[in-house]
């Protein structure tokens, strides 16, 4: 199992080749693949997207496993923002890997830095 970063989720939606192949694989091999709601509000939030692109992109986020905040990720992400100062939304995703004991695919710098969290190459 694999917890995406809402910045892989919204390059594969931006066309990087190298995330569309990797997750293409992922989900060929059958691998749990996971993101947080977070991840969902962040991808249908970005401000390009026309309703013909909306309708598209929540059927691509509907392919995964979506992991909601419950009051252990969100005690986490509060000690998470507090002792990093990082964006609330990465702390909650980070929380959620945390919690779940699941590897985390980021290309932030920030959150890969983060104690306690496995990560991911995608």
């Amino acid at each position: 199992m694999i917890l995406l970063d809402s910045n892989i989720v919204i390059g594969y939606l931006n066309g990087d080749e190298k995330i569309i192949a990797t997750l293409d694989e992922l989900k060929e091999g059958r691998e749990g693949v996971c993101i947080s709601s977070i991840t969902v509000a962040e991808a249908l939030s970005l401000s390009s997207i026309t309703d013909e692109k909306l309708q598209t992109i929540e059927q691509f986020l509907n392919g995964f496993i979506v992991i909601h905040p419950d009051m252990d990720i969100a005690r986490i992400a509060a000690k998470l923002r507090r002792k990093n100062q990082i964006d609330l939304p990465d702390a909650f995703i980070a929380a959620t890997a945390q919690v779940h004991d699941i590897p985390l695919a980021t290309r932030d710098k920030k959150m890969r830095a983060l104690p306690g969290i496995v990560f991911a190459e995608i």
